[in-house]
Formats: structure tokens, C-alpha cells, sequence
């Protein structure tokens, strides 16, 4: 839960942090701190993209849509794996197994 909510305080630092401790003890842990850790990247890739569009003004809108997505993507994967159900983000590019 902590790894999928942790993205908004430093990115993918936390996800790993997690990732490298208290995943190598529970394989669904691993599984949940990668999944946010790929979740996370792609957030910081969605978000970059859209600032270099603030260029022009569709960048601002994409901000605020990318924004709320991931906060809205991050508290549904948190919810799930406080239930113990493994999460998978709808919008992800998978680059760390």
C-alpha cells in the first residue's frame, strides 16, 4: 500500500526502497512495489511530455489530467493491496519484472 501511495513523495524512490527490503520476504510485496515503481516511471514520463507541451496550451490541460489520473490510479492500487489483491494499472509501461 505504502509503495503504490509513496509515488507522490519521491517518485519511484520509495517503491524501491520497499522493492529492495521488505520484497525479498513476500513475493506479493515485490510484486505490488514493482508494479508502482513501472506506474511511477510512466507517470514522470506523462508528466514531462506534457510540460514540454505547455508550449502550446494543451500541455496545461494534460498537466492536470495526467495529475489527478495518477493520484486517482495510485489510491485504487492502495486499496487493493491493503485487501491483498494484486493491482495492475490500466495505463502502464512494464519496464522493471
Amino acid at each position: 500500500m505504502i509503495a503504490h501511495l509513496g509515488g507522490f513523495v519521491l517518485a519511484v524512490v520509495i517503491p524501491w526502497v520497499i522493492r529492495a527490503t521488505v520484497g525479498r520476504r513476500s513475493e506479493f510485496v515485490r510484486d505490488q512495489a514493482t508494479e508502482a515503481m513501472n506506474f511511477q516511471l510512466t507517470a514522470v514520463v506523462a508528466f514531462l511530455i506534457s510540460v514540454v507541451l505547455w508550449v502550446i496550451v494543451i500541455g496545461l490541460l494534460l498537466t492536470v489530467v495526467v495529475g489527478i489520473g495518477a493520484l486517482v490510479l495510485s489510491v485504487l492500487a492502495a486499496l487493493a493491496a491493503h485487501s491483498g489483491i494484486r493491482y495492475r494499472y490500466p495505463v502502464c509501461v512494464r519496464l522493471i519484472h
